[in-house]
């Protein structure tokens, strides 16, 4: 026993001990499969294409291994840079010129590798030279990327804004961050969670966040653009400075007559209060399990509630009412937010230099006006900002000179404000700069059209509803066709059913059989028979100006108007999946020309 005893002395003597001789020893690893020694010169380099994957690999599992990458920045004081912990590590770098990368590798040495507190150390420094590359998504801030409604930022491994960002780092080795918010969460409450992200944001990236050296360009869809005004006001109160831009795709600026149609459709329709709910309900479960499986479940998750996990689910839904995890989401307020009488009130209350302040799209001014029968006229029909953008944009946009990447001058027209409504110069430390685009396509994109003879793209199948309300704004009842009277979308009930009971089950399980069902039932019969009552309701008296099936492109202005592109609300950020017409601008490219005009100015 004493021998024992003294045995394990030595042992925990020999655990505990610090090795204070620092042996070297050769380090070895592989580069895209290949042996480092035979992947560089004789002078440490390796040349790469620009935006390639690199793929690190050291093969000795008992080494501690830590991946440094040191940036180029032209400037001499660029720190190394901690990429990845662990034998494993990819690396893309988007910009050109000579970056360092570092392993370092502690490795055990003794009897029992891995027990005893005595290293060896080592580190091998390559230099990765990249062939030319414009840099041409290179700006000066980072880029944050807002959703709209039903938007996360990665879902099974699937951004909301498709391959978007990974596009702009190609070309910049900028900051992108997908931004998540509550997929339905009326705009005030939004906008405040946005501006605590950004806050956060800020903090954990900006290494001189008390001087306020970091700001952010802002780009946002649909509900994330006024979900984004609402977050710049509170900023440039509380954190003014922060932000260098807002881009707005398709936002709604002046309103959407989907909102106005839907909930004229259900004061007049006899069963509209309960289609309008039962509406209400799908996509909010929608919404539930979109957060679920994108990764975000304190977005259903009520107040006092431990966010539920995978394992904690079944005590969850145990101790939750259903009707407490529906009511986190906010469908029916987000429909009223995008109403043209709201969108009134909301630009009263949050101005800003990116929208025309005389604009009038209300009958009288009086927003009480556009629900009264008597009042609704042709004008409100068409309005949503119609017709006032360039006349009152012109008062607020400067022309400034700046020197693009060819060194040459370019006069370039800025909106410039500081967050509160008021114009300023480009150059006042509180300035952001306003920018928009949209699209006018239909709600179908016809992306398989070619190959298989079928010109419908079935994921888009809900900006068919949502286009199915313009025509009916402001229509009496008894002037709407018999196919719009006899609506009553029996399958979103099942779509309901399925929902609730997957969600209840848990966000990854469900009836595979009922899933296609259910879909069969919603794609091809209940929205097959909307699209044959669109044709005999479209152009008679409801909204006939450009929309991409759910925002007017007259409604989606804001600040410099950049565009019109032939795509609809979802091909906007390049969904589903890049599926977009064949005839459509490239929703990438795009995106790209934008950043580049960041760049150009400046941000």
């Amino acid at each position: 026993m004493k021998s024992l005893s003294f045995f394990m002395i030595i042992l925990l003597g020999c655990f505990f001990s610090v090795d204070c001789a620092v042996a070297q020893v050769n380090v070895n690893f592989l580069i895209n499969g290949k042996q480092v020694h035979n992947a560089v010169d004789e002078k440490g380099c390796m040349t790469v294409e620009l935006g390639t994957k690199i793929k690190l690999l050291h093969l000795n599992i008992f080494d501690r291994v830590q991946w440094y990458i040191k940036y180029d920045n032209g400037k001499n004081n660029s720190e190394w840079q901690k990429i990845k912990s662990g034998n494993c590590a990819e690396l893309q770098l988007y910009i050109t010129g000579a970056h360092q990368l570092k392993i370092k590798i502690k490795r055990p040495v003794g009897l029992f590798k891995g027990l005893f507190n005595k290293f060896k150390y080592g580190e091998k420094v390559i230099t990765l030279n990249h062939v030319p590359g414009d840099g041409a998504t290179a700006t000066k801030y980072p880029i944050l990327l807002v959703p709209g409604v039903v938007g996360f930022d990665t879902m099974l491994g699937m951004e909301y804004f498709y391959k978007i960002g990974d596009s702009i780092r190609r070309n910049s080795n900028q900051l992108v961050y997908n931004v998540s918010v509550s997929p339905w969460q009326e705009t005030l409450s939004r906008g405040r969670d946005l501006a605590e992200k950004i806050k956060a944001f800020l903090k954990e990236n900006d290494p001189c966040f008390e001087d306020g050296k970091m700001k952010v360009n802002i780009i946002a869809h649909s509900h994330g653009a006024t979900t984004s005004r609402v977050a710049i006001n509170i900023l440039a109160t509380e954190l003014p400075g922060r932000v260098a831009s807002l881009t707005t795709i398709a936002g709604p600026h002046y309103g959407t007559p989907s909102s106005d149609g839907l909930l004229h459709f259900a004061r007049l329709h006899p069963d509209g209060q309960e289609i309008r709910q039962k509406l209400t309900n799908f996509f909010q479960l929608l919404g539930l399990y979109v957060s679920a499986i994108s990764g975000h479940n304190e977005y259903f998750t009520p107040e006092n509630k431990e966010v539920p996990t995978l394992w904690t689910w079944k005590k969850f839904m145990d101790s939750t009412p259903f009707e407490d995890i529906l009511a986190t989401q906010e469908a029916e307020k987000v429909a009223n937010d995008f109403t043209q009488c709201q969108m009134y009130k909301f630009n009263k209350k949050f101005p800003s230099a990116g929208l025309p302040p005389e604009g009038k799209y209300v009958p009288d001014q009086n927003c009480d006006a556009v629900f009264s029968e008597d009042d609704v006229t042709q004008d409100y029909n068409r309005a949503y900002g119609y017709g006032i953008y360039d006349t009152y944009i012109e008062d607020a946009s400067v022309d400034y000179d700046f020197t693009n990447t060819n060194g040459e001058t370019v006069t370039l027209p800025l909106v410039v404000g500081n967050g509160l409504g008021q114009v300023v110069d480009k150059d006042d430390p509180n300035a952001i700069q306003y920018y928009s685009f949209s699209g006018n396509g239909s709600w179908n994109t016809s992306w398989i059209g070619d190959e298989f003879g079928v010109d419908i793209d079935l994921t888009d199948w809900a900006l068919l509803l949502f286009a199915s309300f313009h025509p009916i704004v402001g229509q009496a009842y008894e002037d709407w066709p018999d196919c719009f009277k006899n609506l009553s979308f029996d399958s979103v009930d099942q779509a309901n059913d399925l929902l609730e009971r997957v969600f209840i089950r848990g966000p990854f399980f469900g009836d595979l059989k009922d899933l296609f069902k259910v879909v069969h039932n919603l794609l091809l019969v209940d929205m097959y028979k909307l699209a044959w009552c669109m044709q005999d309701v479209l152009g008679i008296n409801g909204y006939i100006g450009q929309t991409d099936a759910f925002i007017p492109v007259d409604s989606s202005q804001f600040g410099i108007y950049t565009g019109t592109y032939y795509w609809n609300h979802l091909d906007e950020q390049n969904h589903m999946l890049g599926m977009h017409d064949k005839n459509a601008q490239d929703p990438i490219k795009i995106y790209n020309d934008h950043i580049h005009l960041l760049k150009t100015t400046g941000l």
